[in-house]
This record gives C-alpha cells, sequence and structure tokens, in this order.
C-alpha cells in the first residue's frame, strides 16, 4: 500500500458519457483536498471515452463483463492502494463532497470503520420528487474486504462504529421514459437475481431484491410469494437476514393493501408485528399502512390502536435516530416520509369520521399545522377511491362545526375530490349519477359561499365583487346552474355551465360531464314533453267522441306524470271530472 493515499474512489464506467462526466467532475474537490486515488473499471465504453478516461484517472483497469456487478467492483478492491475504499455509481453525482472531506480531514475517520453517504433517487426528471436513503459506499479497508452479490452488490464487511454522512449524490436510475423501459430493466434484473437466490436459497437479500423488481412492475401477487417463501427460508445464522426479514414482514403487508386484500393485510399484520426477530422500524411501517386495511375493513377502533403505536414509534426515533438509520431497509425506509405519514394521519381522520369520534379526530387535527393538513387531505383523497371520500366527508361533515374555517376548508377540498373522482370514474355507477352529482354540487357550493362570507367583510360582496376569490364565484355560479336545474329549466341551467367552465378552473372535467348529464335530461324532457301533448290529443278525440270513461282513466296517468298542467285540468272539465 502506497503511502499517503488515504481514500481509494472506485467507479464502474459502461458508457454512460453524459453522467460519467458530471460524476467524476463532482468528485474533484473531494481529489484536491484528500489524498486520493481514482480507479475507473471499464466494462465497455468506446475508445473516445476511455481515452478521456485516462486522463481523468490514476488507473483505468478493463473487465469484460460476465453479468456479476460485484466481480467487476471487486477489480477496483484488488488494486485499491488506500486506507479507506469508497465507490460511487457512474450514473451518480455530488451535489457536494464537504462532510466527506472533513471526515478525512479532521482525522475522525480513525474512529470509525464504515460510513454512509446519501443517495437521492429522484421519481420524475424535474427533480421534484425523490427519496434520500443512506447507502454503505465507504469502508476502512480490510483484509477480507470484498462485494458480494452478481446484483445489488454489497461492500463487505460493514464494521461499527458507522458513520452517517449528509452529502448526498444525484440519481436518475429509477426514472424511467415509458412502462416499457422500466420493464426491460427488471427482465435484465430478474435472471440474475433467480440465479442467486437459487444458489443461496437461505439468503433473505435475494428474496427482498426479488420482492423489490416484482413491486416495480406492480407484480404483487409474486411479491407477496417470494416474501413468504424468504420468511420460511430464514436462517438467523445469516446475520444480514435478521435485517432483511423486516423488510419481507412489511413487504406483504404493504403488497396485500395493493391488491386489495385487506382483511389478509390485518390478520398478517397482527401476526407479523408478534415475531421475536421484528424490529421496531418494521413494527412501525406495518402499523402505518394497516390503518387503512382496518378502514376498509371497518376495524376503526383496531385501525386507530395501530395508527397511535405508529405516532407513539415516530417520536421514539425521532429522538434516537442512530438506531432508525440502522434498522432502515428498502420499505422501511418509507416510513415516516412524508406522502406516507400524511396518509397515515389521513386515514386516521378517516377512521375518526367513521368512528363519529369527536375527540379522536381533534386529538389527530391539532397535532399538525392547517396547510400540512390541506396537503394531507389533497394527497389522501387522489390515492384513494370515490366512496371513501365521500363517506369520510360525510363523517367529518358531522363533527365540524360550521363555525371553524379551518376545518370547514378541508371539508372543502374532500367536496372537490369527490367530484374529481365522481367524474374520473368509467362506469355509470350510483356514485357517477345525476342526482349524486346534485347532491355533490351543492354541498360544495353552498360550503364555498359560507366559508368566505365568514372569511370577508359583507361590504367586499356588494361592492368590490370582482375582488372575490374565483372559487367564490364559481360556486355562485354552480348555485345559479342548481336552481335551474331544481325548476327543470334544463337549457338556462347548461348557458350557465358553459359561463362556469369559461372561468378555467379544476372542474373543467366535471363540467363536461355534468353538461353531458344535463343535456340528456333536456333531450329528455323534450322528449316527454312531445309524448305528453300526443296524448292531449289523444284526450281530446275520445272526449270528441264521447268516449268520457277512457279519457277520463287516461288523464288520470297523465296527470300523475304531469301535475301541474293547465291543459290536463281544462280536460278533466270538459268531461265533467
Amino acid at each position: 500500500m502506497k503511502k499517503n493515499i488515504i481514500l481509494t474512489i472506485s467507479i464502474m464506467v459502461s458508457g454512460r458519457e453524459k453522467t460519467t462526466r458530471k460524476c467524476l467532475d463532482s468528485l474533484q474537490d473531494l481529489r484536491e483536498l484528500i489524498p486520493c486515488e481514482l480507479l475507473l473499471i471499464d466494462t465497455g465504453c468506446k475508445k473516445e471515452m476511455r481515452e478521456w478516461l485516462e486522463d481523468y484517472a490514476d488507473s483505468v483497469i478493463d473487465f469484460t463483463w460476465c453479468d456479476d456487478f460485484a466481480a467487476a467492483r471487486n477489480r477496483g478492491v484488488a488494486e485499491a492502494q488506500g486506507e479507506w475504499f469508497m465507490f460511487v455509481d457512474d450514473d451518480e453525482w455530488f451535489e457536494d463532497t464537504s462532510n466527506i472531506i472533513s471526515f478525512f480531514q479532521s482525522g475522525e475517520y480513525k474512529q470509525y470503520q464504515t460510513a454512509f453517504y446519501k443517495a437521492r433517487n429522484y421519481a420524475d426528471w424535474d427533480g421534484q420528487k425523490y427519496r434520500d436513503s443512506y447507502v454503505s459506499r465507504m469502508v476502512k479497508m480490510q483484509k477480507d474486504t470484498r462485494f458480494i452479490f452478481p446484483i445489488h452488490e454489497v461492500l463487505m464487511p460493514a464494521l461499527h462504529p458507522v458513520k452517517y454522512l449528509d452529502d448526498f449524490v444525484h440519481h436518475y436510475g429509477y426514472v424511467y421514459e415509458s412502462a416499457e423501459e422500466e420493464k426491460a430493466k427488471t427482465e435484465r434484473n430478474m435472471p440474475l437475481l433467480l440465479k442467486a437466490h437459487q444458489e443461496s436459497p437461505h439468503c433473505l437479500r435475494h428474496h427482498m431484491e426479488l420482492a423489490i423488481e416484482y413491486n416495480s412492475v406492480k407484480a404483487y401477487r409474486k411479491s407477496i410469494e417470494i416474501s413468504y417463501k424468504g420468511i420460511q427460508n430464514y436462517d438467523n445464522s445469516w446475520i444480514s437476514n435478521l435485517k432483511d426479514i423486516n423488510m419481507l414482514f412489511a413487504n406483504i403487508v404493504r403488497c396485500c393493501n395493493s391488491i386489495g386484500e385487506y382483511e389478509k393485510a390485518c390478520k398478517e399484520a397482527a401476526r407479523f408485528i408478534q415475531q421475536d426477530e421484528i424490529s421496531a422500524l418494521a413494527v412501525a411501517t406495518i402499523c402505518g399502512d394497516v390503518t387503512y386495511s382496518c378502514y376498509k375493513t371497518g376495524n376503526y377502533e383496531r385501525g386507530l390502536l395501530y395508527l397511535e403505536k405508529y405516532l407513539q414509534l415516530k417520536e421514539v426515533f425521532e429522538k434516537d435516530k442512530q438506531t432508525y438509520l440502522e434498522q432502515q431497509t428498502m420499505i422501511l425506509e418509507s416510513c415516516f416520509e412524508k406522502d406516507y405519514y400524511q396518509f397515515y394521519m389521513a386515514t386516521g381522520a378517516a377512521l375518526a369520521a367513521a368512528q363519529g369520534n369527536w375527540n379522536k379526530w381533534q386529538g389527530i387535527f391539532r397535532s399538525e399545522p392547517v396547510r400540512w393538513w390541506e396537503e394531507a387531505i389533497n394527497f389522501w383523497c387522489s390515492k384513494v377511491s370515490y366512496i371513501d371520500i365521500d363517506s369520510t366527508r360525510n363523517g367529518l361533515e358531522s363533527m365540524v362545526s360550521a363555525g371553524d374555517l379551518y376545518q370547514q376548508h378541508l371539508l372543502i377540498c374532500m367536496d372537490t375530490w369527490t367530484l374529481i373522482k365522481m367524474t374520473s370514474q368509467k362506469k355509470e355507477e350510483e356514485g357517477n349519477s345525476f342526482s349524486a352529482y346534485l347532491r355533490v354540487l351543492g354541498s360544495y357550493s353552498q360550503r364555498v359561499i359560507l366559508y368566505y362570507k365568514n372569511l370577508y367583510h359583507i361590504s367586499i360582496f356588494e361592492e368590490y365583487p370582482e375582488l372575490l376569490p374565483k372559487e367564490y364565484s364559481l360556486a355562485r355560479k354552480f348555485q345559479m346552474v342548481l336552481q335551474k336545474v331544481k325548476q327543470k329549466d334544463y337549457v338556462n341551467a347548461l348557458r350557465e355551465l358553459k359561463n362556469a367552465a369559461e372561468m378555467q378552473t379544476e372542474f373543467g372535467e366535471v363540467i363536461k360531464k355534468f353538461s353531458g348529464m344535463l343535456s340528456k335530461n333536456s333531450r329528455d324532457q323534450s322528449e316527454f314533453a312531445n309524448l305528453a301533448k300526443q296524448v292531449k290529443r289523444k284526450v281530446w278525440k275520445m272526449i270528441r267522441e264521447g268516449e268520457n270513461e277512457s279519457a277520463r282513466a287516461t288523464l288520470e296517468q297523465l296527470q300523475t306524470l304531469v301535475p301541474n298542467d293547465p291543459e290536463i285540468e281544462l280536460l278533466h272539465k270538459r268531461i265533467g271530472g
């Protein structure tokens, strides 16, 4: 080992020129300030790329690809001369390396055996949605330092004590241009994982990785199946199995939810959280996920107890970050992320609403700010069905006072989503019916108008109505439409809806769908009017021909359908009815 090389940086390069340049450029400060060597493992770069790689690196090492990521990475380990070894992927690049630099410059690295940095895995090309995960990428060199597993390779041994560094790499490797591209990646990975699984059936990491691949293409039943096999094959003599089995427990419950098997999710959750080997983070994840299973199966009290346990563990982990990081693994790392936390809390609100439990609802609601709740309710509504939203809205409505503007605003959000979800339904179900639209539009418009009348001074409505929010103006339009519908004046109702559509709100599709229903009712009304006219002509003819009894019977039937028609009254008088 050469003197003064503190850190070996090893990167496997496969021909991705654009991201490889970003990756190497992001390491410049680290290489300048810390005694480093940079090793590049070339698995198949073109000649032009190889030339500039040689200008960048201390050494470029050839490797003939053999479907084994660990074997390729171990070429770098074999050549490494640093006290520490660090690896990066060629489709990642650091935002900043100042924490890593400080770790080595300060001499702090001498107190540790392993270090993690973060991978920021993006879910969209805009970089707005992502998940930060700590990844084990740095170890103090040992005689047995090596990579294991042919795919999703792991650097071993990862000994304690461990340092967690907040520097992170950008990674867009899980963002795909199409579902076909994602499927192709899964098809590339699956044979390698299945082969590794067959060779080491008691290694739960292979089960875990297979489950993740199945989840990525929504093959949830296969994911459940491989998770059960992993649990059955559990061997506690494999140290890594203890961490991986927790992911399998949680994965089964989450996948059951994904395919709508809520009873099974409840049953397995109750069984898994009693297992001796289960971690607290796995318990928290299962408790969070099973709240929705309980809601869907009507186990409202149990669901609230699961939520309470989840919140207790969340508080524990907030005070003990080290334990949280040590228990993290795939699936479990999402446990306390914003989206999941908001979904669990909104489900708690739904559970309280279903029970009519005002105290529980208030306790849940007051735990977070109003703006947070607005976001949480909107997120929850985007994920669940029309029926879930509508029933929860009805339940909360009975518990929320008209004077509580903050909570009324949440109900407005739910009215909005109820209408949007009704419109998105393909089948003409009860929740998609004309009467359902009338009911929810009435609720929405009335609630919005009362909300803003409590929010603004009366002079604004009288003197400066143009200053009022678009939401208020739309609600007024909807009220006018509903009044016309009540009068069966469908032509003018359609005219008002057209004006509402020109306001360009989020209700564009709702207005379009409701307009179609109104048009149909208008046509039906016109056809019925023509039919009634024909029947009345027939009755006049009966009277002229002296068939009074038949005329009277026909009129009585028609009057039940057209009760306030003046011509029918006249006909009754003609026959002495």
